[in-house]
């Protein structure tokens, strides 16, 4: 039956077999080589159409920048207005007007500004003296370190500078809070304190290394300009690295300490050549030092002849102190005891071995050296005003 169905269908005209040509694809624009119209995209309308697609979009490009660069011009105005308008609403309060050193900003009053004449050719220099903020330098061995001891080598270091700046601006501004200093520019402290201190070194080591430009006096007093106190604490190395006793070995002792203050006086001098003084740069030669007595220690307390050279070296340095410059307070040199003094059994300030303090001593040595310290620095500030 299907296969005469399929013969009446060939025979039948109505049913004649479609030409395999004409069911081919229509030629591609690759195969058309007379370049004529094909049903398919032509190459110059696909340039045309990316060349506008890459104008379209370099165009938003160029227009997002430039809203994007009106955004910054804007919001930079607004801050310049906003920083303006807090300075003209927002005054300082008055205890913080004699911190004038440090960047500080302070404003005048507006009365004292009405009722004086100000006059165009007044220069800098005859303001007022601000001598804030006071730079102190506290400069020594382990002691000055803060070592807790070597028994402790995990604990501290406790610094007695830090709690000799506490101190010293306590007496200054009872009312000042140090975190003020810490978070506002407006705040100067009326004293700053550093140190270096270098364990295990002796008065020689610090006379051998006065030029070193990391651990010598000379680079310290160089990079601080206001330095006025430079306070010194040496000599227990000396005392222990002994290997005589004797007048001999104290005289050479005292030889290398005198040396270090006398090496500061040099290189303090040295630091003004070419630099403009005022009153309000003042000399670096203007410089003062604070000798600092040797301590005692338990070796000093099992071996006599150790505590007879430092008893005589601490003699010595106090009349260094008093025939150096002018006579009286107005010297250039102070001398001072070691203010806690070491008994056995009695280790309440002193670590186990006996050498070092512990924190508790170190914050008892910035109490008691404080007050010797504010009067040193009183009389540097009366004279240079």
């Amino acid at each position: 039956m299907s296969l005469r169905r399929n013969t009446r269908m060939n025979s039948n005209p109505k049913y004649e077999t479609i030409p395999t040509s004409t069911l081919d694809p229509p030629p591609s624009a690759d195969d058309d080589d007379d370049g004529g119209e094909s049903g398919g995209i032509q190459p110059f309308e696909l340039e045309k159409s990316d060349s506008r697609r890459i104008h379209d979009d370099d165009y938003r490009s160029k227009r997002r920048t430039c809203i994007f660069t009106a955004a910054c011009i804007f919001a930079l105005m607004s801050v310049i207005a906003y920083d303006a308008h807090l300075e003209s609403s927002i005054s300082i309060p008055a205890k913080f007007h004699h911190f004038g050193g440090g960047g500080s900003k302070s404003q005048p009053k507006a009365e004292e500004d009405e009722s004086k004449d100000s006059s165009p050719e007044e220069s800098a220099d005859d303001a007022p003296y601000d001598p804030a903020p006071r730079r102190v330098f506290c400069y020594g061995d382990s002691l000055t370190y803060g070592m807790a001891g070597m028994h402790s080598p995990h604990e501290g270091p406790y610094p007695y500078s830090e709690y000799l700046q506490r101190e010293l601006n306590y007496l200054y501004d009872p009312e000042y809070i140090p975190k003020t200093y810490n978070t506002s520019s407006d705040s100067v402290p009326p004293t700053i304190v550093d140190h270096m201190g270098l364990p295990g070194w002796t008065a020689a080591q610090m006379v051998d290394h006065l030029h070193d430009h990391k651990n010598g006096l000379c680079s310290i007093i160089h990079n601080i300009p206001k330095l006025t106190l430079l306070i010194i604490l040496v000599g227990t190395n000396d005392i222990a690295q002994m290997t005589n006793a004797g007048r001999d070995v104290g005289r050479s002792i005292i030889s290398k300490i005198v040396d270090v203050h006398k090496g500061a006086f040099e290189c303090a001098n040295d630091a003004d050549m070419g630099v403009e003084v005022t009153r309000h740069n003042p000399r670096r030669r203007d410089l003062h030092t604070l000798a600092v007595g040797i301590p005692g220690s338990a070796f000093q307390q099992r071996v006599p002849s150790a505590y007879e050279t430092m008893s005589y070296v601490n003699g010595a340095m106090k009349s260094f102190a008093s025939s150096y410059g002018p006579s009286g307070s107005g010297g250039k040199v102070t001398f001072v005891d070691f203010p806690i003094p070491y008994k056995e059994g009695e280790d309440k300030f002193w670590s186990e071995d006996g050498i070092h303090l512990n924190k508790e001593g170190y914050e008892a040595l910035a109490k008691k050296l404080a007050p010797r310290v504010k009067d040193i620095l009183d009389h540097i500030d009366s004279k240079i005003s």
